[in-house]
């Protein structure tokens, strides 16, 4: 079978995106080219097999990680901290941050100023297929000042629930 688009390209590439590269080649037929849902479908399934994958090989290391940087090992304001990991390939969630940065959150609360609490995700960061999760607070000022991130496995409900 002949390879149109790579995987990793298929990755960072949009359904929209996909449909535009196939459309533009012009020895495939049209009837033959995917509609935005089974490109999607498959995006997903290729991620969660990688990611399952790179759990997988890395388990060791990543629970070196997690337990050379946790709380109680922490002696640097600067140094990550791993609030939470879980290391099972289908479920992936590491949450880190720094003792600077929760010392920050801790001072814009106690402030007069409102703040407002931000989160975001995205896929385009990270190669491996891992989602990064964001958590931060902006003031009337509008600056953005991050407390957390996360590496997770998917961009659901669940995670979200967990890292907050």
């Amino acid at each position: 079978m002949k390879i149109i688009i790579q995987k990793r390209e298929l990755y960072y590439l949009k359904p929209k995106q996909v449909i535009s590269t196939l459309r533009d080649r012009k020895d495939i037929p049209l009837r033959y080219i995917p509609t935005k849902q089974q490109i999607g479908a498959s995006r997903y399934s290729w991620r969660r097999n990688l990611v399952s994958s790179e759990v997988k090989e890395n388990y060791d290391s990543l629970k070196q990680f997690t337990e050379a940087h946790c709380l109680a090992k922490t002696d640097s304001d600067d140094e990550l901290i791993c609030l939470d990991a879980d290391l099972n390939p289908k479920g992936f969630l590491l949450t880190m941050t720094t003792k600077a940065l929760l010392e920050n959150m801790i001072q814009q609360n106690e402030s007069l100023e409102e703040n407002f609490l931000h989160t975001d995700a995205t896929f385009k960061l990270l190669r491996n297929g891992f989602c990064l999760l964001i958590l931060g607070t902006e003031n009337s000022n509008h600056n953005f000042c991050m407390i957390a991130c996360a590496i997770t496995a998917h961009e659901d409900g669940n995670s979200y629930q967990r890292f907050f």
